[in-house]
């Protein structure tokens, strides 16, 4: 199982890579706990317009790099929910990984 620290660590590592992916405006990596109680991985990422962005391509391109130890589980290509005041809505995106 994964240290709390080491969940972060990919978790950051994987939203700056898929930020360097050539489409993405932003993403949001999120750790989600499974009943096992093992952490997985899903991304969140907003194209650029006019970008014809999908997840598996974002998921090979994240396979493919040599830097990144650990793909996410799942990638939504989606606009990313934010408050007036621009924070990511991070439980919108979870009740999405739920729902």
């Amino acid at each position: 199982m994964l240290e709390c620290t080491d969940v972060h660590h990919y978790v950051r590592e994987l939203e700056k890579l898929i930020s360097r992916i050539e489409g993405v405006s932003d993403v949001v990596v999120i750790s989600v706990e499974q009943p096992s109680g093992e952490p997985v991985l899903k991304a969140f990422v907003e194209p650029e317009e006019d970008t014809a962005l999908n997840a598996q391509s974002i998921i090979n391109q994240c396979i493919n790099k040599s830097e990144c130890r650990r793909a996410p589980v799942s990638v939504t290509v989606c606009k990313i929910p934010r408050t007036p005041s621009g924070k990511v809505q991070r439980q919108m995106l979870l009740n999405q990984c739920i729902g």
